[in-house]
């Protein structure tokens, strides 16, 4: 892109050809340039799920359809509930047996019980910037950590003067 002379390319052409010009060339350096990366690995979604367990939810949400397509009876909506029911249950062993499958498998692969306990966590390592008094933001945990410190130190210190003057 930075061979390109953009002065004569881009010269007597409105706003929109421009915009296409300079489109055109982004997409085709894009693909020249880029590489395409391919993988192999088929990601599954719940790595837990088995097949049998698979076709219990398209069972329960064809139910579901035909109650809501046809008239509205109780026969349709037991039908209903039963497969509701019998697919949440599958759902729940699947995870219980994937689970106790990992936890097996903890002395002989760390790897794979530290990754699937890592997927659980809901809560970042990461501490979140932070703006100095200066108005910049905080590069490092240890800036973001000594400006909080900064900050609590002026309060303590405010409060607990205008405590010791009440007294």
């Amino acid at each position: 892109m930075k061979k390109i002379n953009w002065v004569s390319e881009l010269a007597d052409k409105n706003t929109q050809d421009t915009w296409s010009t300079f489109k055109h060339m982004l997409q085709s350096s894009v693909q020249q340039n880029v590489p395409v990366k391919k993988t192999n690995k088929k990601l599954r979604k719940n790595p837990w799920i088995t097949r049998s367990t698979k076709r219990k939810p398209q069972r329960r949400d064809k139910a579901w359809k035909k109650y809501l397509r046809t008239i509205p009876t109780e026969a349709n909506y037991k039908e209903y509930k039963l497969l509701r029911n019998n697919a949440n249950k599958k759902v729940k062993e699947d995870q219980t047996n994937y689970r106790k499958k990992i936890l097996k498998s903890f002395k002989g692969k760390p790897k794979r019980f530290y990754g699937y306990m890592q997927k659980l966590r809901t809560v970042q390592d990461k501490v979140a910037r932070l703006t100095t008094v200066n108005g910049k933001l905080t590069e490092t945990d240890e800036e973001a950590a000594q400006t909080l410190a900064d900050c609590f130190s002026i309060t303590i210190t405010i409060t607990s003067t205008s405590t010791d003057e009440m007294y």
